[in-house]
């Protein structure tokens, strides 16, 4: 009789391979089982995210202008959605929030955990969110993200006290 695998047995990643980002999207792989492999837990809850005391009196307009404009930009790839959606918003967080927006930014930790992150933010609290831009596949582009995750948590050596990610997605409806 063949002894069953635990999960961190089972083989999902290579350890003579090298792995960029990129890379996990490709992956035929669980984001759970993912973390599990390098030692993380996954668990599904409604988050109580930060807020902002802040008047928000720009975010009509934004609304407003990526109403009217969307709808005639194809957002058929990972380009266009991060120049035509995702920047646009991000300038609304910097105007309010001053924080700094780092695109493409690389980052290196080991030979499976490398790669370059689209948006990196980083505010004086210390709280980070990355955010991955994706056409689709929302569990190929978690498991990414995820990958990214653990890079940041490891390269910052645990000093942030909360790390967000997220990535875009589209839905259709015809």
């Amino acid at each position: 009789m063949i002894p069953r695998r635990t999960l961190n047995e089972k083989t999902i990643l290579s350890k003579e391979e090298n792995y960029s980002f990129a890379d996990y999207f490709k992956l035929v792989a669980y984001a759970e089982d993912l973390l599990e492999y390098f030692g993380y837990a996954f668990r599904r809850e409604n988050l109580t995210l930060p807020q902002s005391s802040l008047a928000l009196t720009r975010l009509e307009d934004i609304k407003l202008r990526l109403e009217e404009n969307l709808p005639y930009i194809s957002m058929t790839s990972e380009a266009a959605r991060r120049e035509f959606l995702l920047a646009p918003v991000l300038m609304e967080v910097v105007h309010y929030t001053h924080t700094q927006v780092r695109v493409e930014f690389p980052l290196t930790v080991t030979a499976q955990l490398k790669g370059v992150i689209d948006y990196y933010l980083h505010s004086p609290q210390q709280q980070l969110l990355i955010i991955e831009a994706k056409n689709g596949e929302l569990e190929r582009g978690f498991v990414q993200l995820a990958s990214e995750l653990v890079a940041f948590d490891q390269w910052t050596e645990s000093d942030v006290s909360q790390i967000y990610g997220a990535r875009s997605y589209a839905l259709t409806k015809i």
